[in-house]
């Protein structure tokens, strides 16, 4: 895998997985199958293939990001693998994007994708009588993907708050597209079980913290609160938000948030005890 300004841009396998650029670029219509190749380089053809005014150089982005989400996707079926990243030369005997891809909609894609062949009543009962709740994740990565209409419905009552599996899905008219993404989004801990780790006020705070709320509002103080009320409503709230209780989540998002919040309510503590 190419990994260039911190995106992928190319995945290349040891082994033929009919997802080639030639053979996508017949399937799309783009290149006719007896079109001659003669005088094609050795390795990646785009190019060539572009220069040589047999494609459009439009139909061969598109191929290489059809390319590089089924082989994203072939990545995600080696459950136990340990994959390894070290700097060096992007090239890995595969085309690269020029561009770069959006992360999000390429793996929430792929993940769907991998979910496509599952049976609907197992992903449902795999969601089971759970309470989920976004996690900052999951609160990042879907404000970076377009959503259909069934999957807004879904997302915006996670935003409201946790909420049970079954009423989630119930909100999105029994999609299965929507069944596919809670069901990704939960396999990468874009949601999670409600527990003891917060996110649900965490994220409450980081959103108050982005809008600049005032010290009483972050500390969830009235405005009438004396001063010396702040000191406890800050070790109330850090029991809950410190980073450690977030140590064994598996997001580095939810970690860096918490700092971010902390560094806030701290701040917002000291201006309300130094307003006596």
């Amino acid at each position: 895998m190419s990994i260039v300004g911190g995106t992928p841009r190319a995945i290349s396998l040891s082994e033929p997985d009919g997802n080639a650029l030639g053979d996508l670029l017949v399937a799309s219509g783009a290149l006719g199958a007896a079109s001659t190749v003669g005088g094609a380089p050795i390795g990646p053809v785009g190019e060539w293939l572009v220069a040589s005014g047999r494609v459009a150089r439009e139909d061969v982005d598109v191929a290489l990001r059809l390319q590089l989400r089924r082989r994203l996707l072939r990545l995600f079926s080696f459950r136990d693998a340990d994959y390894r990243f070290r700097a060096g030369s992007p090239e890995v005997g595969a085309p690269l994007l020029d561009t770069p891809v959006n992360v999000a909609e390429l793996v929430l894609g792929a993940m769907r994708e991998a979910l496509a062949e599952e049976d609907p009543t197992l992903l449902r009962r795999r969601l089971g009588e759970e309470t989920l709740e976004l996690t900052p994740l999951g609160e990042q990565l879907l404000g970076e993907v377009s959503l259909d209409p069934s999957e807004l419905a879904m997302v915006s009552m996670l935003r409201a708050g946790a909420c049970e599996a079954q009423a989630v899905l119930a909100a999105s008219a029994g999609s299965l597209r929507a069944l596919r993404t809670l069901a990704a989004l939960k396999l990468i801990r874009a949601v999670a079980q409600r527990g003891p780790d917060s996110y649900g006020l965490l994220l409450r705070k980081h959103r108050e913290v982005q809008r600049q709320a005032t010290a009483w509002a972050l500390l969830d103080l009235p405005a009438t609160a004396r001063p010396e009320q702040a000191r406890v409503a800050l070790r109330r709230l850090a029991r809950s938000l410190h980073p450690d209780r977030f140590q064994g989540s598996g997001s580095d998002s939810a970690r860096r948030i918490s700092h971010e919040v902390l560094t806030a309510l701290v701040s917002a503590e000291a201006d309300l005890r130094s307003a006596r």
